[in-house]
Parts: C-alpha cells; sequence; structure tokens
C-alpha cells in the first residue's frame, strides 16, 4: 500500500511539473499556437451566438465566413469550448488556452494508463508507462514548442490505437479500443489519421493469417462502420470540399516525398534526444522521444524482444521502419509519387505519433521481468528530469498574447490568390449602406439589399462550395467573384440569406450525435445485464 501510494504521489508530481508552464502567469506562443489560438476565438463566438454544428467564422472582425472546423479536424477545439463552458464562461482566452492544452496532456496521461493496463495487466508498470509518455520529448514539444494542439490531442489516443489493434489480432481483451481511437484520431488531426492507416496497414499485412478469420473479419466491418457513421459529422463535408477541390490546402500541403525526405531529422537528434538543428525541419523542436525512453526501448531490444511473441514483433519492426523514416537516411526520394495520400504527411517524423506511444508500451516489457522499485523511481525521476527540456522555453519565454494570424490554408484557391487585398474589400462592402446584415442566425445571414439598377452584387462571404442563396425567398445562384468572394447577378430589392447546406453539415452532424449515443446506450444497458 506504501507503494502504491509513493507511485500514486509521483503520477501527481508528473502531471504537476507537464502542465506547470500552464499553471504560470503570461503565456506561450509559436507558429501552429497562433492558429489554435485563432480556432478557439472562432468556437467562443461561435457558442455565444448558438451557431450548431459550429463552422463559420461570422462574428470576429473583419469575418468572411472562414471556416476552421469543416476542414480541420475539430475535436481540439472541442475541448476548448468544453473547457470555456465548465468555467461558466468566465476564463480569459489566454487562460483557456493553457488549461486546454493542460486537458489535453491530462488526456494523453490517462490514455497510456488504460492502454498499458489492457496491455500489461499491471497498475504500477500501467502508471509507470503513463509517466514516461507523458515526459516523453516529442509529446512535449507537440505541447510546448510546436505547440501543435490536434497532433497533441490524436497522439494521447495512439496507445488506444496500438494495444486495439494488437488486441484484435491476438484475440486478447481491448479491441474495442481500435475502432474508437482510430475515431478520436481522424477527428484530431488528419497527419496523423495517416500515419496510423499506414501503421494499420503493415501490422495487417504482416499478421494476414491471424486475421482471415470470421468473427475478426465482422469485427474489422463494424469497426470501418463505426468510423465513418461516428465522425460523418466531419467527413461529409471534408470529402465534399476535396472532390469540388476549391480550397487551397488540398493543392498546396501535399509535398513531394523528395521534399519530405528533406524534412527528415539527424539520427544523432533523434538518439540523444536533442532540438533539431539541421534539414528543412524548423529549429528547435524536438523529433525524439527523449534519451530515457530511449535507453530503455534499446534495452529491451537488445535483451528481451526475442521473447516476445509474433504480434509484439511486428509493432517492434514497424515501430523501427518508423523511426528511421522519421530521420534524414531513409530514401523518401525513391518512394513513388503514385502513392498517394501518405504525401499529406508532410512532414516524415510525424510517424512518431505511433513510435512513442509503441516504444513505451514495448519497454515496460522489460521493466516487468527486471521489477525493481529502485530502478523504476531512478527512471521515474530521470524522466522528470529531463522533461523540462522540451518545456524549458515555455516556462522562460512568456508573452503576454499570441498574435494573430491569418491562416490560408482554408480559404478557397481564388481567395487565397487575392487575400492581401481581401481584407480591405470585405469592410468597404460592410460599409456599404445598400448591403446591410439584418440578422445572423445558426450560421445562416440575412442581407437588407437596395440593388437599384445593380446588375450584381458582391457579399462580403468567402465563396465556398455548397451555400445555398435565396433572394425574398426563392432561390437564385450565385458565383464566384474575381477575389472569391459570393457574387448575386441580377439580385431583387428586399432580403438576401446566405445558409450552408444542411445536408452537409446539419444532417451528418446529427447522424453521428445519435450514433453515438445509440452506442453509449446499448454499451450502458449491455454492462447492466452482466452485472445481474
Amino acid at each position: 500500500m506504501h507503494i502504491n501510494f509513493r507511485l500514486y504521489l509521483l503520477a501527481i508530481i508528473t502531471l504537476f511539473v507537464v502542465i506547470y508552464p500552464c499553471l504560470i502567469d503570461g503565456t506561450f506562443s509559436s507558429y501552429d499556437a497562433m492558429a489554435h489560438y485563432g480556432r478557439l476565438k472562432d468556437i467562443n463566438n461561435q457558442i455565444m451566438n448558438l451557431q450548431i454544428p459550429p463552422l463559420f467564422d461570422y462574428y470576429s472582425d473583419d469575418w468572411y465566413g472562414l471556416s476552421w472546423n469543416m476542414f480541420y479536424p475539430p475535436l481540439s477545439v472541442y475541448v476548448m469550448g468544453l473547457v470555456k463552458f465548465v468555467f461558466l464562461f468566465s476564463l480569459s482566452e489566454q487562460n483557456q488556452f493553457k488549461i486546454s492544452v493542460a486537458v489535453i496532456i491530462i488526456i494523453c496521461f490517462i490514455s497510456m494508463y488504460i492502454s498499458a493496463m489492457k496491455l500489461h495487466k499491471n497498475n504500477r508498470y500501467a502508471i509507470i508507462a503513463a509517466i514516461l509518455f507523458s515526459t516523453s520529448g516529442y509529446l512535449l514539444s507537440d505541447a510546448y514548442i510546436r505547440i501543435d494542439l490536434g497532433e497533441l490531442l490524436a497522439m494521447a489516443f495512439a496507445p488506444m490505437l496500438i494495444v486495439g489493434s494488437r488486441a484484435l489480432i491476438s484475440g486478447d481483451e481491448g479491441k474495442a479500443l481500435f475502432p474508437i481511437s482510430l475515431s478520436l484520431i481522424l477527428i484530431s488531426n488528419i497527419p496523423s489519421f495517416i500515419a496510423s492507416i499506414l501503421y494499420l496497414t503493415l501490422l495487417f499485412l504482416i499478421n494476414i493469417k491471424k486475421l482471415i478469420d470470421i468473427k475478426t473479419i465482422k469485427y474489422l466491418i463494424i469497426s470501418v462502420f463505426f468510423v465513418i457513421l461516428s465522425t460523418a459529422f466531419f467527413t461529409v463535408p471534408l470529402i465534399y470540399h476535396f472532390i469540388k477541390g476549391n480550397v487551397f490546402a488540398f493543392h498546396a500541403l501535399a509535398v513531394s516525398y523528395n521534399t519530405m525526405g528533406k524534412f527528415g531529422v539527424e539520427i544523432s537528434e533523434m538518439i540523444f534526444g536533442t532540438k533539431s538543428q539541421t534539414g528543412l525541419t524548423t529549429k528547435g523542436i524536438l523529433i525524439s522521444s527523449g534519451i530515457i525512453i530511449n535507453i530503455i526501448f534499446i534495452f529491451y531490444i537488445v535483451r528481451d524482444a526475442k521473447k516476445s511473441n509474433h504480434v509484439d514483433l511486428s509493432i517492434l519492426s514497424i515501430c523501427l521502419l518508423f523511426l528511421i523514416a522519421s530521420t534524414n537516411i531513409f530514401p523518401w526520394y525513391m518512394v513513388s509519387e503514385k502513392i498517394p495520400v501518405v504525401r499529406f504527411l508532410q512532414f516524415p517524423w510525424r510517424l512518431m505519433v505511433i513510435c512513442v506511444p509503441a516504444m513505451v508500451l514495448l519497454l515496460v516489457y522489460s521493466l516487468k521481468s527486471i521489477n525493481s522499485k529502485s530502478l523504476n523511481f531512478l527512471i521515474i525521476i530521470s524522466a522528470l528530469i529531463t522533461s523540462f527540456y522540451p518545456m524549458h522555453n515555455s516556462i522562460i519565454n512568456r508573452t503576454n498574447e499570441i498574435p494573430h494570424h491569418e491562416f490560408h490554408d482554408y480559404m478557397t484557391t481564388v481567395y487565397e490568390k487575392n487575400k492581401n487585398n481581401n481584407i480591405d474589400t470585405i469592410r468597404n462592402l460592410k460599409s456599404n449602406k445598400k448591403i446591410e446584415i439584418s440578422n445572423i442566425k445558426n450560421g445562416d445571414i440575412t442581407f437588407t439589399v437596395d440593388s437599384e439598377s445593380k446588375k450584381e452584387i458582391t457579399l462580403p462571404i468567402m465563396a465556398y462550395d455548397g451555400y445555398k442563396v435565396t433572394n425574398n425567398d426563392l432561390p437564385i445562384d450565385y458565383t464566384q467573384s474575381d477575389n472569391g468572394l459570393i457574387l448575386i447577378k441580377n439580385p431583387s430589392n428586399g432580403i438576401i440569406t446566405v445558409s450552408y447546406n444542411k445536408m452537409l453539415t446539419t444532417i451528418p452532424f446529427f447522424v453521428s450525435f445519435v450514433f453515438i449515443v445509440s452506442c453509449f446506450i446499448y454499451l450502458r444497458v449491455r454492462s447492466g445485464k452482466k452485472k445481474i
């Protein structure tokens, strides 16, 4: 009992240490942080104005209907919105942002604990695994150097994906974690989802013989349907716009494999857990699990890997492949450009989202076999000390406000080309007395228009595909102006209402909501029957 208490105390100390930058005055910032801080402001406005589902920015000073949540997986911003709600809307945006980072790190800890408990069935080593994971270099780099909340949240569910897919193959407990975690990763971060699919493809191919079973195939099919239905609110509009091809990100964010290779890190930086200084990767970020995890992982490979079963060896093999692929020694230039999707990783080291939790889950086998309390204590203390390395700048270099930056990823291609001039254009349109906004309700915007003899009018809204426009309650076509705004020809005086196609947003949102609630009720009823 005394030992367990000490371990629980160390777990609490660990959580305090890794969220410490979120608890002190001021905040931390980065290029990615500006994007997520902008998303936070958007979700606050959307919640306060009851826009459901929360998709478009119609409320900020220079709004033009940009949508983050229709293209960037929304789970992390939902966490931010939930934080605002839990604190009864009393938090400043800065504190809301910091608490959201802390909450996601705590989710990382809990997820690894649950996953390690399922795999190793040992409370002590599940806690140790959670401590090592939450103090790992790449995780804390995502939290405090890059400050990529989407990838950080996706990484939180990676341990569940690894354990769940392993259980599906081996028949062990925990296979339900597979579809749940895959869905959560999809609505957290798309590059992490691509890394997850790549991992699952390799894992299932290596273990194909164990998957050729009626029950397993049936479960895989059910899992696919679970992922599709639970994430439909995000994937339906995303796929629609991908097919239309009118969004900048779909053209510009996929890099060539040759370019991907140039973002690989030095292998010495990965092994010794030092910040990147070479290649095209931003200087100062940490692409490594950290020196402590690396040492124990190497020990596991040398001492215990040969004792592992076939599934664990396949996880180890994929993990090593992903580690090498994250460095500049991997020949990405030899990969055919005809291979789709993987290029949307952009940076090869995003595979670390899978590598780091896989390393932690595997190295616990060695710690369990040694079962030394003093060694475990030494490892935990060392992990806590080294965790300050990726957190150092976020503690020392504080700022009072995260700057605003206008990100162009999810603009339409035409709007993006004219983005430098469009803000002035939009301001002029909004000050035009002949086109006045009379109402904004649940994402529908109503304009009172005095068109006089004008043959066309431009509205201050970016012309995404999927909008529906009515003029005095009658449907009217719209086109895209030369600068990417909604252009209406031959309007009549009166009311123009712009709303987004509910078949693409509200209905998929409702489908996902009903499906998730139904699954929850089903599981509650089923667990209740088992107790009886």
